[in-house]
């Protein structure tokens, strides 16, 4: 397999575990908040996954295959262990890390995802047949009533930009994912958030989360959807600084 060439961005901070920030399917570390991504005080990984935005590669097909990938990087830059945050497909690979690599996950942070994550059959259909409908509907699906609309043309350019095959391979991946029976075993002090217009993962699957991971913390973000960590930046951040410092 050829090396994948990762981008990330760095920030540098006090704490001696980084948070590492994973995006979701077809994004991009660009689905993360500057209020987030420099959060005050605390060193900050935010990565662009193999395939996505500026890291080379062509993206894998299973949750496992990126969670491993993202082992190998962190062997590479030599970080041992991270906070590790994930929105969407990557709070899936968050969840993967922090049940097969448990000694690399200190806390977990799960963003508008779930437990399982079951793709609507016509986003497949369009991303064969009507790759740019199938960013218009989606991208649509994404936002709560009040999202802002300079980031929704954001980010339908940048969905415009992901390699259709790439697209394909993440939801691929995310249909497959099921870690319902195995929520238990993870041990890792948890922060859940999720947003209660969020039509790619409602809330309830926030809350199976929660049900099923014996240590965490469920915050809901009423008036917010999928694109939770944009729509509202500043409380994101906040929720996060708040819930590490305790």
């Amino acid at each position: 397999m050829p090396t994948v060439e990762w981008f990330y961005v760095e920030k540098k901070g006090d704490n001696p575990v980084p948070i590492l920030l994973i995006h979701g399917a077809g994004s991009t570390h660009m689905t993360w908040s500057s209020e987030l991504r420099r959060l005050p005080g605390y060193a900050v990984l935010a990565v662009d996954l193999p395939g996505h935005g500026r890291s080379s590669g062509t993206g894998f097909q299973s949750i496992p295959g990126y969670a491993d990938s993202v082992i190998e990087w962190m062997d590479a830059i030599r970080c041992n262990t991270a906070i590790v945050v994930g929105h969407s497909m990557g709070g899936a690979i968050a969840q993967y890390l922090a049940l097969r690599y448990k000694e690399r996950v200190k806390h977990l942070g799960l963003v508008a995802t779930g437990p399982i994550l079951n793709v609507n059959p016509q986003i497949f259909e369009m991303i064969e047949n009507d790759y740019e409908r199938m960013v218009e509907v989606v991208n649509g699906w994404m936002w709560g009533k009040n999202g802002d609309e300079l980031n929704k043309m954001m980010n339908a350019q940048q969905m415009l930009s992901t390699d259709p095959q790439v697209m394909y391979g993440d939801y691929f991946a995310c249909d497959r994912f099921d870690v319902r029976d195995q929520l238990h075993s993870i041990t890792q002090p948890t922060l859940i958030i999720g947003g209660g217009q969020d039509k790619m993962t409602p809330f309830k699957l926030s809350k199976a989360l929660d049900e099923g991971i014996p240590n965490t913390t469920l915050v809901q973000i009423e008036n917010a959807g999928h694109m939770i960590t944009l729509e509202h930046p500043k409380a994101i951040a906040n929720i996060v600084q708040d819930w590490l410092s305790r």
